[in-house]
């Protein structure tokens, strides 16, 4: 990477901060004293930028300027959503996601067969039935080419979001609920029920999405640097809800 792509790469980094942040320009140039039109320039490269206008900006928009280098150097992340049809199958079709799911973690149609005791044949019907509803194009010799790759983002309240999101959620508290943890995992768990304004809220959902994006980024990475044996199989949830009015202690009564 040459010197002008790696500048590139931090601008746009700095562009995504600035939209998770939900800073606009004319925010920004606020806090710099500047002009938004100066501001525009900088954000997207244009013209002689010196480091130490780019270090001022980061701090004004509450990045460090060494964080902003680490996101700029990071993988992007992939991502893909499905349509409403494609979702439908599969949530009607629990086998078949599950069948695709292994694929995707680079398994042959063939290993998949042998996990799970089934045969060729049915492992073929497989691949006929994914290929025909989109998912992936079939080749010679059992082989296949997925038409998506990267994290799946299910559609919002979607097929597959309704069919098993409330499970999964439930699975993992009772996972949770186990008293003593299974041998050799790991579990953390952090809750809070307190007040902060609208503002903050706001603030709080953007870092837990940027902080689950990091970690998604670096599960990519791994998986595909790491040998099979040195990964885990991860599960987080973050959940924040506001207004958030369940009473969960009861009130006070006249004695």
């Amino acid at each position: 990477m040459d010197h002008s792509s790696e500048f590139q790469a931090i601008t746009t980094a700095f562009r995504q901060v600035l939209k998770s942040k939900k800073i606009t320009y004319d925010e920004l140039a606020g806090r710099l004293g500047t002009s938004a039109q100066t501001v525009k320039r900088l954000v997207n490269g244009y013209g002689d930028i010196s480091l130490e206008k780019l270090v001022a900006a980061c701090r004004a928009a509450g990045i460090e300027f060494f964080d902003l280098v680490k996101l700029a150097g990071e993988p992007r992340e992939k991502t893909f959503e499905l349509t409403v049809e494609q979702e439908e199958f599969l949530a009607g079709h629990p086998h078949h996601h599950a069948v695709l799911t292994e694929l995707r973690d680079k398994k042959s149609i063939a290993d998949v067969c042998k996990k799970h005791g089934v045969s060729i044949k049915s492992g073929r019907r497989y691949l006929r039935e994914l290929e025909g509803a989109g998912l992936l194009e079939r080749l010679e010799g059992d082989g296949f080419k997925l038409r998506y790759e990267g994290g799946h983002n299910w559609l919002n309240r979607g097929p597959l979001h309704r069919a098993h999101h409330d499970e999964d959620i439930r699975q993992l508290f009772a996972f949770f609920m186990k008293v003593p943890a299974p041998p050799g995992t790991e579990r953390m768990h952090t809750r809070s029920s307190t007040q902060l304004s609208r503002k903050s809220v706001e603030l709080l959902m953007t870092d837990l999405k940027e902080l689950a994006g990091r970690y998604r980024r670096l599960a990519q990475r791994e998986y595909t640097t790491l040998a099979p044996a040195d990964l885990l199989d991860v599960e987080w949830s973050f959940l924040v809800a506001a207004p958030f009015r369940v009473q969960t202690i009861p009130p006070p009564i006249e004695l």
